[in-house]
C-alpha cells in the first residue's frame, strides 16, 4: 500500500466470486462480490451483506427497497436518469449526502443513487476507487488493497486515517 510514503500496509482483503445459478437456464456464473455494510447518514441504519462489485458502474446503486430499510426518506430526493449499456435508461434519486461503507475494518464515503432492485446493492468507482482492485476471473477472487486515504475502523468505533482525505 502506498509505496513510498510511509504507510502502514496492510494485507489486501480477499473474497471469493459468488455463484450465481439463472433459475430460467440453470446457466452458472460468478460474479465478484464482497460482504459490505452501507451505513445511511444521520440516525439512518445500516445493512451488511454481499455486494456486486462493479467496474462498470460510475456510482454505487441502492435499491429501494433497501433505502427504505436503512430509513432513508425518499420523498423530495433528485431525480436523474442514469444511462446503462445500450442506450438503456432509468430514473433513480439521488441519495442525500453522508452515505459510508464498511468492508472489513476500512470506511469509504459513498456517493449513491436509489433505484431499481439488481439483486443486491452495486458498489461503482465511488466505492472502488477506494482501493487497489484486482479481479482474478480464473482463480474467481477479488482483491481489495487500500489506498492511503482511506479510514480504518477502530475497535472504539472511530475513524482513523492514515492520510487526510484531499479535500472534495
Amino acid at each position: 500500500m502506498a509505496e513510498g510514503r510511509g504507510l502502514q500496509e496492510f494485507t489486501p482483503l480477499r473474497f471469493p466470486y459468488t455463484e450465481i445459478r439463472s433459475s430460467k437456464t440453470g446457466e452458472v456464473f460468478y460474479n465478484p462480490t464482497a460482504p459490505v455494510r452501507i451505513v445511511a447518514p444521520g440516525a439512518g441504519g445500516s445493512l451488511e451483506g454481499p455486494v456486486l462489485l462493479d467496474t462498470g458502474a460510475d456510482r454505487t446503486h441502492i435499491p429501494r427497497d433497501v433505502a427504505e430499510r436503512l430509513d432513508i426518506d425518499l420523498t423530495g430526493l433528485p431525480e436523474r436518469t442514469m444511462s446503462w449499456g445500450d442506450g438503456w435508461e432509468m430514473t433513480v434519486l439521488e441519495a442525500p449526502p453522508g452515505f459510508r461503507a464498511i468492508v472489513g475494518d476500512f470506511v469509504v464515503p459513498l456517493r449513491p443513487v436509489i433505484g431499481r432492485d439488481f439483486g443486491s446493492p452495486v458498489m461503482g468507482h465511488d466505492f472502488l476507487e477506494s482501493f487497489r482492485a484486482t479481479f482474478d476471473g480464473r482463480a474467481r477472487m477479488v482483491e481489495l488493497e487500500p489506498n492511503g486515504d482511506v479510514g480504518q475502523l477502530m475497535p472504539d468505533g472511530r475513524v482513523r486515517y492514515l492520510e487526510i482525505p484531499a479535500a472534495a
